[in-house]
C-alpha cells in the first residue's frame, strides 16, 4: 500500500487505512452495495483476490470508514494503474480458478469474463499510465446519505496527493446512475469522456486534479 497514512474523522465516523485482516468485511461491503455488478457475480474469492492485491499493491490505497467500531463503507484505489493491472497479470492462474467457480455457477457470464480479460491484457496496461485510479467506493446499505463516501473520496484524495499524484479518475455507469454522476460532480470531478464497453454499456470517465485544472 501506499506509504501516505491518513487517519481523519468524518461527520459520523472515523477514517483509517485497511488492514489484512479487514478484508473479509471489505468483500462483503462490496457485495451488499453491489449485489448486480459484474465483480460480486464473480464470486467472493474473486473479490477477496482483487482487494488483497489493492492492499498489497505498493501504490494501493484502501481505506475504510467506520462508525462505532464497526465498518460501514470503503474506498480503494491505487496510483500507477499500469502497474497495477500488470501485477494482476501475474496472478492469472489464481484468478483464472476463481473465474472457472463463477462460470460453473452461471456459465452466462463467460463473455463477459472473456471480454474483460482481453481488455487486461491488450488493454489495461496501457491506460492512464500515470494518473490514480479510484477503483471501487462501497457504502453498506442503510448507511447513504450520511456524508460517508464524501469523506472517504475527500481522504482518498488527500492519500493521492501526499503520494504525488498529478489527477485522480474513476469510471462509472452513465445511464440510470444521475445520483452517482452528480455526486462526483459535486466533489470537483469533470468528465472526461464517455465510452462504450460490453454489449453497448456506456460509462463515464471522470478526472479531478491536484491543482484543479
Amino acid at each position: 500500500m501506499s506509504t501516505v497514512v491518513i487517519v481523519s474523522n468524518s461527520q459520523t465516523g472515523s477514517i483509517r487505512p485497511a488492514e489484512v485482516s479487514d478484508l473479509d468485511e471489505i468483500v462483503r461491503i462490496h457485495c451488499l452495495a453491489f449485489p448486480k455488478s459484474f465483480l460480486t457475480l464473480l464470486g467472493p474469492k474473486f473479490l477477496a483476490l482483487y482487494y488483497q492485491l489493492v492492499w498489497t499493491d505498493p501504490g494501493g490505497i484502501l481505506l475504510l470508514h467506520e462508525n462505532a467500531g464497526e465498518i460501514d463503507a470503503f474506498i480503494a484505489g491505487f496510483l500507477q494503474p499500469s502497474e497495477f493491472y500488470a501485477r494482476m497479470k501475474k496472478i492469472r492462474w489464481a484468478a483464472v480458478r476463481c473465474l472457472a467457480a463463477a462460470l460453473r455457477r452461471q456459465p452466462s457470464l463467460a463473455g463477459r469474463i472473456f471480454y474483460h480479460i482481453r481488455r487486461l491484457i491488450f488493454d489495461k496496461t496501457l491506460e492512464h499510465p500515470h494518473e490514480c485510479e479510484l477503483s471501487s467506493l462501497a457504502v453498506r446499505p442503510g448507511e447513504w446519505s450520511r456524508g460517508t463516501g464524501s469523506s472517504l473520496v475527500r481522504a482518498f484524495l488527500e492519500t493521492a496527493w501526499s503520494s504525488g499524484a498529478r489527477c485522480v479518475y474513476l469510471t462509472t455507469e452513465a445511464k440510470e446512475n444521475a445520483r452517482t454522476n452528480m455526486f462526483y460532480q459535486r466533489l470537483g470531478f469533470q468528465l472526461r469522456k464517455s465510452f462504450v464497453q460490453y454489449r453497448g454499456r456506456l460509462l463515464n470517465e471522470y478526472i479531478v486534479f491536484r491543482n484543479g485544472k
